[in-house]
Formats: C-alpha cells, structure tokens, sequence
C-alpha cells in the first residue's frame, strides 16, 4: 500500500483536478486521500456548493477517502492552511507521499526557497520588506531575493508553488517522514481570465457558471461532477452568486464597533479604524474590501479578516494543530485505508460527532464548524435547514 495525501478545496472539482489524481496514481500511489475544506475557502469566501457535495466530486473524481480540514485552517492565510493540511496528513500516521500541483513540476527549485525562509536572517529581511508597505507575497520574494538570487525567488510570483513551499515548510517543521511529491499544473494558471485546452481554473468557472450557466462549464469539468452541480443547480443549493452572502456578513459588520473591530484576527496598524468607517459609509461588501485594500492588506486578506469576524473564529485557533481527523467520505479502497488507521493514527478518528473526543478544544472546533456550517446554509438560494454537521452523515461512494 502506497498512500498520497492532497490538500485541496475542490470549489469545484474540475479536469486539472482529475488530472492531478490520475498523475499521482500513475507515480505509484495505491490509496489517495483528500484533506478538504468546508463550507469557507481559503481566500474567505464562501463555497460554490455545500461540502457534502464537493465531497462526492472528490470521490466520483478518483479519492479514496477525504478527510475534514477544520474550519480555522481551511479559511486561513497559506502558512497556516497547509500547516493544518500537512499535520492532519502527520497524524493520520500512513501517508507516505504529499501530491500536490505546482507551476515548477519539480522539487529542486522549491527546496531552494524552503531553504531560504528557514533561514534564521529571513524573518529580520521580512519585517524589514513589510515596514516598506509592500504585500506579504511581495516581501517575502524580496527576502528570499535576498538570501539567494531573484531567480530563485521567482517561484514565490505563482500561487500553487507557494504552497508549494508552505508544505515543504510544514514537513521540515513537524519533522515529518513524508514525501514531496509535485506534479506540473496543466492548462489554465490559478484564477486564469481564459481556459487552456480541457483545463480551466476553479475561478473562471465559478465567474463564468453564474454569468454563461451550466453549459459554459461542462467542457472544463468531469462527468460525474458537472451532473453533481447540475442537481445543486436545479435544487437552488449552488452559490453562484454571493451578493446575499455579502450582504449578510456586511448587515453583522455594521453592529461591530471600534474596539471590537481592533479585536478581529489580523487586524494591526490601525487597520481597525479604515474597517469601521468603510463599514459604515460602504454600500456593499465588495466596496468596503476596495476602498480598505493596500498593497500589504489585499483584498483575500481582508476577505478573510471580516468573515473569521462573521463566523466567530478567535485570533491565533489556527496556530495550534487540528485536534482530531475527522471523516467526510470513503470508497472501498478508503474503507482499506481506515482499517489501518485505527492502528496508525495519532489523532482520534471521527466519523460521527458522538465521537468527538473528550477536549474542551475539539468540542469548540466542532461547535465552530457547526455554527458555519448553518451560516452557509443560509447563504444559498434555497435555504438548509441547521444542523447539517449531525444529519448528513458520512459519504459512502
């Protein structure tokens, strides 16, 4: 048994998505498992369609079993979402490989920045990058220019290799035995304005699902995933158009005041105080995230500041490491795997909430997950009713 873990959103499984499981089973992986996302992404935006859905893409696109990223590090800047990733794959205790795609293809020019921001001089050069005001992307390329050359440092300029590195990072952190595995990204680049062949990002087809419908998409997406969001479709649980959602989490905006905005996840430098007025004199959410953006607080960065607002996630949750491993969906060859993970794994196994383990810390995050996962639910066309954490169960394909 050979066992790959990804880390991904799946928002919505797409044919690069596909291709991606295929390359790692050609490479030799026997067993593929998912570490998912729920209902909010990473760049803070509410998924296209529930988990439960995404879940069953993932399965009908060739996972074998996906397993939960908690609420706080799946809607967490890239450090912390694949340190969350990276840990639950660690403590599940039978990965012997992370797949993941990247523009590079190959792992040598991804150790050379690995390398570099362990460097014990690269948190000195980040600050210093940071005070100029620049974007944290930008001044961590400056660091790493720094410490190597700007070729090298030319990775961290495409968004899949940096995560990339965060993986690498995360692995050389928990001390990790498990493998790098990259597979070169085909087709269309991360959030792409055009597709390339059958491949197009996850970003033009969610833009171009709400303006041009199902049939704009259907040349980019398997079989088995677009007849799953044709059904979303038709019962009114896809989230083309997020302009409530928006609305929801700017009508809890406008309750906030100063110091409970100074009080919010990564807010500093009085950032707190552009939030609260924009809040009030904004007519939307988008215009709120514009008139506050720079170039070091991008618009995903403050996405994600107001909606860890929204959702009631505390400062620092995602610093600390999952607590349990929690499952969503399983085929036969993921039932295999499960087996031995009751013998493998570091981290109590979850499959339903009775069996939560007994931790002040892990009832919170479930609670947590619940909470926005009844949220999401009222964002959608058609409403869910709560309590879908208890009464979807788990994904058998």
């Amino acid at each position: 048994m050979t066992v790959a873990g990804i880390i991904a959103e799946y928002n919505p499984f797409h044919n690069g998505h596909a291709h991606h499981i295929t390359a790692t089973r050609e490479a030799g992986a026997t067993h593929i498992v998912a570490v998912m996302g729920g209902n909010f992404t990473q760049r803070g935006t509410p998924a296209l369609l529930p988990k439960a859905d995404r879940v069953k893409m993932a399965l009908a696109g060739g996972a074998d079993l996906i397993i939960e990223l908690p609420l706080p590090w799946a809607s967490a800047a890239a450090e912390r979402f694949a340190f969350g990733g990276v840990s639950i794959l660690e403590n599940m205790g039978c990965i012997d490989r992370i797949s993941f795609g990247c523009e590079a293809g190959e792992i040598q020019p991804l150790n050379a920045v690995i390398n570099a921001v362990q460097d014990p001089r690269f948190p000195d050069l980040l600050r210093s990058a940071l005070k100029e005001g620049v974007s944290y992307p930008e001044a961590q390329q400056r660091a790493v220019t720094a410490l190597t050359d700007q070729q090298t440092a030319a990775a961290l300029s495409e968004p899949n290799n940096t995560l990339a590195i965060e993986y690498g990072k995360a692995l050389s952190i928990l001390q990790s035995a498990i493998v790098p595995y990259p597979v070169l990204r085909q087709g269309a680049v991360h959030d792409a304005d055009t597709p390339e062949d059958h491949f197009a990002s996850a970003g033009w087809i969610r833009a171009n699902l709400l303006n041009g419908g199902l049939e704009t998409v259907r040349p980019f997406m398997p079989t088995e995933a677009v007849n799953l969001l044709e059904s979303a479709l038709e019962s009114r649980h896809c989230l083309t158009d997020t302009t409530l959602a928006d609305r929801l989490i700017l009508s809890f905006l406008r309750r906030l005041d100063l110091s409970q905005f100074a009080a919010l996840p990564g807010v500093s430098e009085g950032l707190h105080n552009r939030l609260y007025t924009a809040v009030q004199t904004e007519e939307s959410l988008e215009k709120v995230i514009l008139a506050v953006k720079t170039r070091r607080y991008t618009a995903a960065r403050l996405r994600r500041i107001v909606t860890a607002a929204y959702l009631g996630i505390p400062a620092r949750w995602e610093q600390q490491t999952p607590p349990y491993i929690r499952v969503l969906g399983f085929n036969q060859n993921g039932r295999d795997l499960l087996q031995k993970m009751k013998k493998t794994a570091r981290l109590p196994l979850v499959s339903d909430p009775q069996q939560l383990p007994d931790d002040p810390f892990a009832k919170e995050i479930f609670q947590l997950e619940c909470k926005a996962s009844d949220l999401y639910g009222s964002m959608l066309p058609c409403p869910l009713p709560c309590g879908q954490e208890y009464t979807v169960g788990m994904i058998r394909y």
